[in-house]
């Protein structure tokens, strides 16, 4: 990470998918008029820092090996429960993505890192050593003002209009500076623990197994877990009852792709 650029630094949003972004992209443009950019693999070529006139903030879910950082930016890095930011994808992909696709196998897929972006601890940690900040989900949620106010205390920011502090239901609602068209399907619950009643206890064993020492380190978790011969006799049938899923799914996608054809050609 070298500084040989002359033109202004970025901040960099930067996040695991699902965990607080898009909000705290709101904050940012309703309580200090900030606007930011999007960078992401399909857009890199847009982001043009010579045409950058003042330092500009800018969102990615990418690692920093992807992303042109350079000496002299700063990262607020924003994290949230895995196990919430994996639950979320996984409802993200089905209603939103690929309406075909199975929970469940969305679910597994993102917990056991088979998708582009990595794992979530993967993640987690490729960003610790860059971070100015790191801000959690959950405190945000929780106390958006306090939580947005430790920004200040690391970077030059204008004055704040706290009156203008969006909500989640004002997002989820569309009132916002960035939502999408399906906003009330993308602001899905905001809840912090939805996994406790959403992913099933086979799931978590895994998700534990893959990314627990991340979880203890950021104070999810009380301890490491310790796994017997059981928990790894479970974790493996869950792999198994995946395969299956995957199958299935592949089943109704071919059914649906007939009757498709078979609808166009009456």
């Amino acid at each position: 990470m070298t500084r040989t650029d002359p033109h202004p630094s970025i901040v960099w949003l930067a996040s695991y998918p699902r965990s607080g972004n898009t909000f705290f992209r709101n904050i940012l443009f309703h309580v200090y008029g900030i606007e930011s950019l999007t960078y992401h693999l399909q857009n890199k070529d847009e982001l043009d820092r010579s045409a950058l006139d003042k330092r500009t903030f800018v969102k990615t879910h990418l690692t920093p090996d992807q992303i042109p950082i350079l000496e002299g930016d700063q990262v607020i890095y924003l994290v949230r429960d895995g196990r919430d930011s994996v639950l979320s994808r996984a409802h993200r992909k089905k209603n939103m993505v690929d309406r075909f696709s199975n929970f469940k196998v969305n679910l597994i897929n993102f917990i056991s890192s088979q998708y582009p972006g990595g794992s979530w601890s993967g993640h987690v940690s490729s960003w610790a050593k860059y971070a100015t900040v790191t801000v959690k989900f959950e405190e945000l949620i929780k106390d958006p003002i306090g939580q947005t106010k430790r920004i200040e205390e690391c970077m030059p920011m204008p004055s704040p209009d706290w009156a203008q502090m969006p909500t989640f239901e004002s997002q989820k609602q569309g009132n916002a500076r960035y939502v999408t068209r399906n906003s009330t399907v993308f602001f899905r619950k905001g809840k912090i623990g939805s996994w406790k009643e959403e992913i099933p206890s086979r799931y978590i064993l895994l998700f534990n197994k893959l990314h627990g020492n991340t979880l203890f380190e950021l104070n999810y978790t009380e301890r490491p877990n310790h796994f017997s011969r059981l928990d790894h006799l479970i974790i493996y049938s869950t792999f198994i009852e995946v395969k299956f899923f995957q199958y299935l799914n592949l089943y109704y996608r071919f059914i649906n792709k007939i009757l498709s054809l078979k609808g166009n050609n009456k």
